[in-house]
């Protein structure tokens, strides 16, 4: 496999598990905030806490851990596409034969 690969692949999965923790501690705060609301204060609002409390910090983290994941997918794309495009010149003869059977 190639290098670039390997690399984006393993960040792929450093930001997965990274995610999957802020996800996890983002349900568990969900949860103890519901709690400590009243069910009719709840059923109209989504409790993602003021700027600089604890849930919007951990609401923060996992939408950074997000985004983070979502950059790391697109990178690994990419990194794909290039490793068929560098292969697809070096061998231009398995591309032509690739576009003759797709008719």
């Amino acid at each position: 496999m190639h290098t670039d690969l390997e690399l984006r692949r393993r960040l792929l999965t450093k930001t997965y598990r990274s995610y999957l923790a802020a996800d996890r501690a983002w349900i568990e705060a969900s949860r103890e905030v519901q709690a400590w609301m009243p069910r009719q204060a709840r059923m109209a609002t989504s409790a993602i806490g003021n700027p600089g409390s604890r849930i919007r910090a951990i609401y923060d983290r996992r939408d950074r851990a997000l985004r983070l994941l979502t950059v790391a997918r697109l990178k690994l794309a990419n990194a794909k596409k290039h490793v068929l495009l560098r292969n697809s010149v070096r061998n231009p003869q398995k591309v032509v034969l690739a576009l003759y059977l797709a008719r």
